[in-house]
């Protein structure tokens, strides 16, 4: 009883994990991978070959958005200024679909913001 227990609560466990990993495609047929955990997220952008680690800050905190509902990470490891960052924004809901709108970005004040929409799928 005891071993079944233990067996069951790895596998759902195990089952929880496999759903923080993604795989991402622009319109634009960019190739991005998506890992989140907990607060952090591992960005992958296959296409260009570039890795970066993101933190959380809050729903709707990418300056310039016009988007609500997304949850934001600060892309902490590309190329910031004082009034520019990297962002990448998932849908609030994305646990609950099998396809999710992400939306990776750049701000610069003062500039309009370039943004890059992928659709996500867990892997």
């Amino acid at each position: 009883m005891k071993t079944t227990i233990i067996t069951l609560s790895l596998l759902i466990s195990n089952l929880a994990l496999a759903n923080s990993r993604f795989e991402c495609k622009s319109l634009r047929g960019d190739l991005a991978n998506l890992t989140l955990q907990g607060r952090t997220i591992q960005w992958y952008d296959r296409t260009h070959s570039a890795t970066s680690r993101g933190v959380y800050l809050g729903t709707e905190q990418a300056p310039y958005s016009a988007e609500k509902g997304f949850y934001t990470f600060d892309l902490i490891d590309f190329y910031r200024t004082n009034d520019s960052r990297f962002y990448v924004k998932i849908e609030s809901n994305f646990m609950k679909k099998t396809t999710f709108k992400l939306v990776e970005g750049f701000d610069n004040d003062g500039h309009e913001e370039d943004e890059v929409r992928f659709a996500c799928k867990p892997i």
